[in-house]
């Protein structure tokens, strides 16, 4: 895992998932009213990607470079700077 963090590459069987298409709408015989929905990925793989989120949103907190307005799927944080 560090390696690849040090390297920026990852290994092509950690970006292997299992793809189910999802409906969305309209007629069912269109490929274009499904979705591709990534279900089934390799557990080193969700590891990686949980660290990978945990070292950049600790920066990027640390740092205070997110404004106010970039709160989607983040914990409630101090995102206005020490004091």
């Amino acid at each position: 895992m560090n390696c690849s963090l040090e390297t920026g590459r990852v290994p092509d069987k950690l970006k292997i998932a299992k793809v189910i298409p999802v409906y969305k709408a309209g007629a069912k015989n269109e490929f274009s009213n499904y979705r591709p929905i990534s279900s089934i990925l390799p557990v080193f793989s969700k590891m990686f990607e949980k660290t990978v989120y945990t070292r950049l949103i600790n920066y990027l907190s640390k740092e205070y470079i997110l404004t106010p307005a970039r709160y989607g799927f983040r914990k409630k944080v101090n995102i206005y700077g020490p004091g």
